[in-house]
């Protein structure tokens, strides 16, 4: 797929323009359904989960998904958070899953569904918080600007520590 252009982006916005105007903001009186500046928030109901990922398909939308697994978080949750996204996360959709960790040879070998994969980064290791949170956002975008931009239209950062326990398809992708 070639470098996404401004040509990709006003597709994308097309997309989300279309899906949002086929949400159901009053299905869900009890919650807030609509940000200050009209941006969706998107609640159980207020969507058709196939016609978001009926569309995507069409569109052939795919996700690349970043996670860092460093030190002892590795062997902790790395296993559960891949297992509980395969299970759960954009379903249907190419999934590239970005594992940054200072031990790759330890990374698990999940079963993946068609169209996924895994690619494993190799980072250091940091001990100060600071110099870990910078650095992951500096990672992050380093292989946005190298590899992602040329393979995803979408991407989503999570930690390491979290696990899907439900649908998290389409519908985030607007």
């Amino acid at each position: 797929m070639p470098q996404n252009s401004g040509q990709t982006h006003t597709r994308q916005s097309k997309i989300g323009r279309n899906l949002d105007q086929k949400l159901n903001f009053g299905v869900r009186l009890e919650v807030q359904t609509c940000t200050s500046w009209k941006a969706p928030i998107i609640w159980e109901g207020m969507f058709n989960p196939t016609l978001f990922d009926d569309t995507h398909k069409k569109d052939r939308s795919s996700v690349a998904l970043t996670v860092f697994a460093v030190g002892r978080y590795l062997e902790a949750y790395l296993n559960t958070f891949l297992t509980s996204a395969e299970t759960f996360f954009m379903l249907g959709l190419p999934v590239t899953y970005y594992v940054f960790t200072d031990q790759p040879e330890m990374v698990p070998n999940i079963k993946l569904r068609p169209w996924r994969r895994v690619k494993v980064i190799a980072v250091e290791k940091h001990s100060r918080w600071q110099d870990i949170s910078m650095m992951r956002m500096k990672t992050i975008s380093e292989t946005i600007k190298t590899d992602i931009r040329y393979h995803s239209q979408y991407v989503f950062c999570f930690d390491v520590d979290q696990e899907f326990k439900g649908r998290f398809g389409s519908e985030a992708l607007g």
